[in-house]
């Protein structure tokens, strides 16, 4: 049987976050580890670039000393301590429900 991408995301060990319902700052976004975090939007957003900038906003920069680079649908961030996260944007569906993807480099 084939499973469907949300049934593949489910079985993983990836920690879920549904942003609609929690908040997130730039340290838990490292804290968390490799995790997938899920939000709606009112209005569709017409590409993963735009999904991109739109979670960029949504998370609570508390620590000024990480570095962030953001190329379209994909970000970097980088601590003082060489810590390093990719974020990665992309659909969930539709063009009104966004996957964020945020895996540990090192």
């Amino acid at each position: 049987m084939v499973k469907t991408f949300e049934e593949f995301i489910n079985e993983s060990h990836t920690l879920q976050i549904d942003l609609d319902k929690e908040t997130v700052t730039d340290v838990e976004l490292f804290d968390n580890g490799d995790a997938n975090y899920y939000f709606t939007t009112d209005e569709p957003l017409p590409d993963n670039s735009a999904t991109m900038e739109a979670f960029l906003d949504m998370v609570d920069n508390t620590d000024e000393s990480i570095e962030w680079e953001y190329d379209g649908s994909q970000a970097f961030a980088r601590k003082q301590d060489g810590s390093e996260i990719q974020v990665d944007a992309g659909g969930n569906g539709d063009f009104t429900h966004h996957l964020i993807k945020v895996t540990v480099i090192n």
